[in-house]
């Protein structure tokens, strides 16, 4: 028996592996002759580090450094193409859907395993377009998830969380926002600590602050020894809260945003359906202990002195503020004094007799709970799914954007929250509920997450894309000029530079550090006009972004009359243009400006 089991995992492993080889053809060099934005830019700063420059001093971009490494290495493979690349990549995705088949086989049967690996797999894939941060990051996050559930490394608490550590350190290396998973590990196991009264996992967080240490101390050598902690420090991180600066609102936009584009997918409708259904059951048994905790004196006591903690701030915030009255800083902070003040009366009048819960050990999804006096065991992959959708969502949203790709954060949570529904179904005991339900799941799983990817492996298979508006301009400049010039592109598309084979002039291959307000933003444009000043490059492709505002279709004396030459650095970026350079063709809305020979 286990020998047949055997040979059907290596046979739905070989099934998964395809789905994913197939699935990529999407965005193989072949069909996808011109990346996306965001791929044309690691494709050309992995070149760049290729030719001997050196990350953040001599080549900018505002991610940590693992993705442009990853990009030297798939050039290097490749022989300078991105076929190297789309193999890596290949590589990290076929990694990550074996890891995650096998996470499931600890609990499932084969067919349960293939069907929820491949749905959730493939639900995710329709966020993904190539070369983004995020699919990097899967594989990280996928043998985390493992580690985590994992029975031999359960027994290995120790080494368990030093791994964990070091895979949140490097997935920290790859976008600071992509620790969700490890996050909602530490949430999970403060709640069953707080509940529990047993602290021994706090020695194990703080053994996984160590492995989270240690990828984050190398990556600082390496910067020290290339002499760029500090453009290293301005760019990864001081840049990136600039570029996450956004309020309420504009975050309330974009979680909006992302219920609105997903909502029209059946698969993102069942997880959330899931979610829901799980948050209420941790809830319900949550909250009776929470209640038990607040009859104790010690619970009474942090309630009052909470509320008058607040009404303390609220006074010396009215001291010290500019604006006498009421804000929306000062009423959340007299609302959180109400609510601690009302908990406390609560307490002391509906429970004052001290009538508690009649506590029953629940266990729906965890079969071999650690305690049974445990209120969640960490090793429940539903509620750590629950726990972990809100936080891919608040980061997914954190700097106000909902760029499709951030959606592919995505795959964690889809695979918890399914995991644990059928953790969910297994422990049904209505056999004939249970032949019902569990075909059902499958199908829905099966039918729902493979829907959309269909679409776009079609697309993969039938070659090159028709059209893509950058291919012209991309010959104009190779016909236009000889290896050894330099093009700047006033806008994000560094891709030009990348399949043009032509450097940028500076650094700042694409300009936005030069419009977001940010402790670099005048040490940029300043280096960006001494940089074009000093040596000029052969053309100047203004593609007429409205978010950076260029030359915009004047005439070079409205340009020179606009922009005085005592203006700011930006300014005089946009009349050093206007004076020595002459517009000689507009592509596809992209308008090329080509240096006056002197």
């Amino acid at each position: 028996m286990k020998k047949q089991s055997f040979y059907l995992d290596i046979f739905f492993i070989v099934l998964l592996l395809t789905l994913v080889v197939l699935s990529a053809l999407y965005f193989y060099p072949y069909a996808m002759e011109v990346p996306h934005r965001d791929s044309g830019i690691y494709l050309y700063l992995g070149k760049q580090l290729l030719s001997g420059k050196t990350i953040y001093s001599e080549i900018w971009e505002h991610k940590p450094p693992f993705i442009f490494y990853i990009n030297a290495l798939g050039l290097l493979l490749g022989g300078s193409s991105g076929w190297g690349v789309w193999g890596l990549e290949v590589a990290f995705l076929s990694l990550t859907v074996t890891i995650s088949y096998f996470t499931l086989r600890s609990k499932l049967d084969p067919l349960a395993s293939l069907l929820i690996s491949t749905a959730v797999y493939s639900a995710t894939f329709q966020y993904m377009s190539g070369n983004f941060t995020e699919e990097y990051a899967l594989l990280f996050q996928a043998a985390t998830i493992f580690i985590y559930f994992s029975t031999w490394f359960k027994k290995r608490g120790r080494l368990r969380f030093l791994i964990i550590g070091i895979l949140s350190g490097i997935l920290f290396n790859i976008k600071q926002t992509y620790i969700d998973v490890t996050i909602a590990i530490i949430i999970m196991s403060f709640i069953e600590m707080i509940f529990s009264g047993n602290l021994k996992k706090l020695k194990f967080l703080l053994i996984m602050g160590i492995g989270f240490f240690i990828p984050n101390l190398i990556v600082f050598i390496v910067m020290a020894l290339n002499g760029v902690v500090r453009d290293w420090w301005n760019t990864a991180y001081v840049f990136n809260f600039a570029y996450s600066d956004i309020g309420p609102m504009e975050r309330l936009k974009a979680l909006a945003d992302i219920f609105k584009v997903n909502s029209k997918y059946p698969f993102f409708v069942m997880v959330w359906l899931a979610w829901l259904a799980g948050f209420l059951y941790f809830i319900a048994r949550v909250i009776p202990h929470i209640i038990r905790f607040l009859q104790s004196k010690l619970g009474k006591f942090l309630l009052l002195a909470t509320g008058f903690l607040f009404i303390a701030l609220l006074v010396v915030g009215q001291f010290m503020g500019t604006k006498p009255g009421i804000g929306v800083i000062e009423g959340s902070v007299l609302s959180l004094a109400a609510i601690s003040f009302t908990l406390f009366l609560i307490i002391n009048i509906v429970f004052k007799d001290k009538f508690s819960f009649r506590m029953r050990k629940i266990s729906i999804v965890s079969e071999h709970p650690d305690n049974d006096d445990d209120i969640i065991n960490p090793v429940d992959p539903f509620l750590l799914g629950i726990i972990h959708l809100p936080l891919v969502l608040f980061l997914a949203t954190a700097s106000g954007r909902n760029y499709p790709h951030y959606f592919i954060s995505f795959y964690s949570s889809f695979f918890l929250i399914f995991y644990g529904v059928y953790l969910v179904q297994k422990r049904i005991n209505k056999n004939k509920l249970k032949l019902v339900v569990y075909p059902i799941l499958l199908f829905s799983l099966f039918v729902f997450g493979m829907f959309q990817p269909l679409k776009k492996i079609e697309r993969g298979l039938g070659g090159p894309y028709a059209y893509h508006p950058y291919r012209e301009v991309v010959q104009y400049v190779k016909d236009n000029s000889k290896e050894g010039d330099t093009v700047l592109v006033w806008g994000l598309e560094t891709l030009i530079n990348y399949l043009a084979e032509r450097d940028a002039p500076s650094r700042y291959s694409y300009i936005d550090p030069l419009y977001y307000r940010s402790p670099i933003q005048e040490e940029a444009t300043a280096t960006l006009l001494d940089d074009i000043t000093s040596a000029p490059p052969k053309f100047i492709l203004d593609m007429r972004n409205p978010e950076y505002p260029f030359i915009n279709g004047r005439s070079m004396a409205e340009c020179l009359d606009a922009h005085p030459e005592d203006g700011t650095d930006l300014d005089k970026i946009i009349h050093f243009t206007c004076s020595n350079y002459k517009y000689v063709d507009r592509i596809n809305n992209i308008e090329i400006f080509e240096l006056i020979e002197q």
